[in-house]
């Protein structure tokens, strides 16, 4: 497998500087300059989401998938009749280095009198451990191997990231380099491994992806930590980061990864977040709280997504405390990825939809903390935000993530059934999990 190259790493880097300019190549399937290697093969994916359709004819036409991350343009003329064309989500991006979903342009083998415009919008979450100036587009081909797409077209203010191409098949977003893991979660004194990747062609032709391989150690400039802990000597594309004996406050930790090609250099960055599994808050910049569940993270299918369920506690010599904290979990591109969620009021229309937390640190459960405040004798949601930073996708994964409450209303019950405010109070945490059920 070829290293990451000096040529490549500078030439990306041009690449996305130019990418104001929205210049695409044109990308044709038996183009006999195509590169020759040992491919790396993958299982076909299976359609999943939901099939946007459309008929487009000769005056040329868009068409969206579902959820708008891909969308597809045909120009006047590339086709002669009206054709009907479509997109799906696939079950998996099994592309190597794919980052993002999959996405099946449909009917396989159309070709175009005129090359038709991809575009794939790309979420941040789908940077992780790698950078959008390292993002291409490939596609599958007929013997299940993956060709990357050259000089895509790459917009960073619009978040998208286009090619031309005159035939349909199955896409994916590709990272062409990136560090692993992009994200870990590990207990306090514990290390990990962290490792620089890539597959990346040293030509302006569309590549043959073969897989992963190790970054050439002479283009490590640094590693670097922002937050707590200490890095291993070792300066190659492999290092091993050990966390503090205790949960700092700043979580995670960034280990950032400079490469350098001559005056070029770009940066690859993991969050390591430190914790043991349980949530530990704190009030009013008080002392941390640790509270622990017996039965874990529970994850409830519904509708089209899923909602999250946990209730923590403690007892110990003059505290009793505990949490419960729920949030929604949409089904697109919500494993393995972070997302943030603000706190909002609850009402018939969004039952199961928002993040909800109550907290209390008395025996008898007064006071309790909420999402929530009155004032003025209305209430208002916390400033603030729930924010999932993993979220597994099968039973036993982890998850993890933090949140904040500048102000979390403060409620007492007194003799009845009516709550009564009580001024509020700033609550931050952290929490870690594995999914139970």
């Amino acid at each position: 497998m070829n290293k990451f190259s000096l040529l490549t790493l500078g030439a990306l880097i041009t690449a996305a500087s130019l990418s104001c300019q929205k210049t695409t190549d044109v990308l044709n399937p038996d183009d006999p300059n195509t590169t020759p290697d040992t491919p790396a093969v993958t299982d076909v994916g299976t359609p999943s989401g939901e099939l946007a359709t459309a008929t487009i004819g000769p005056a040329g036409g868009t068409i969206l998938s579902a959820d708008s991350t891909v969308r597809i343009t045909i120009p006047a003329g590339a086709l002669t009749t009206n054709q009907a064309v479509s997109v799906q989500e696939l079950d998996k991006n099994n592309c190597p280095g794919g980052t993002g979903a999959a996405f099946r342009l449909l009917p396989h083998g159309l070709t175009f009198a005129k090359p038709a415009t991809i575009s794939f919008r790309y979420q941040d979450a789908e940077t992780d451990g790698s950078a959008p100036e390292l993002l291409r587009i490939a596609y599958q081909t007929n013997d299940r191997t993956w060709m990357a797409t050259a000089h895509n077209s790459l917009d960073t203010t619009a978040h998208t990231i286009k090619v031309q191409t005159t035939h349909f098949s199955d896409w994916a977003m590709l990272q062409t380099a990136y560090i692993d893991p992009a994200q870990a979660a590990i207990d306090p004194s514990q290390s990990v491994d962290i490792n620089a990747y890539a597959d990346i062609s040293e030509n302006d032709k569309e590549v043959l992806l073969k897989g992963m391989d190790q970054i050439d150690s002479k283009y490590v400039d640094q590693w670097s930590i922002q937050g707590e802990g200490k890095l291993s000597k070792n300066l190659g594309t492999r290092i091993t980061y050990t966390a503090p004996d205790r949960v700092p406050d700043v979580n995670p930790a960034i280990v950032s990864l400079r490469l350098k090609s001559g005056e070029k250099t770009i940066t690859l960055k993991a969050r390591i977040f430190i914790m043991p599994e349980g949530l530990i808050f704190r009030i009013n910049k008080g002392p941390w709280i640790y509270t622990t569940s017996p039965l874990g993270l529970s994850r409830i299918q519904h509708g089209t997504g899923y909602f999250h369920m946990v209730q923590t506690g403690v007892t110990m010599q003059g505290l009793s405390a505990t949490v419960s904290l729920n949030w929604p979990g949409n089904l697109k591109n919500r494993f393995n990825t972070s997302y943030i969620l603000p706190w909002q009021l609850e009402n018939s229309s969004n039952e199961l939809q928002i993040p909800m937390i109550t907290l209390s640190t008395n025996p008898k459960g007064q006071p309790l903390y909420t999402f929530y405040y009155e004032q003025n004798k209305a209430l208002h949601p916390s400033p603030g935000n729930l924010t999932i930073l993993y979220n597994g996708g099968s039973v036993g994964d982890k998850v993890y993530g933090t949140f904040y409450l500048k102000k979390a209303g403060i409620i007492e019950y007194s003799g009845g059934t009516d709550p009564m405010f009580d001024g509020v109070a700033e609550i931050e945490g952290k929490f870690r999990f594995k999914i139970a059920r």
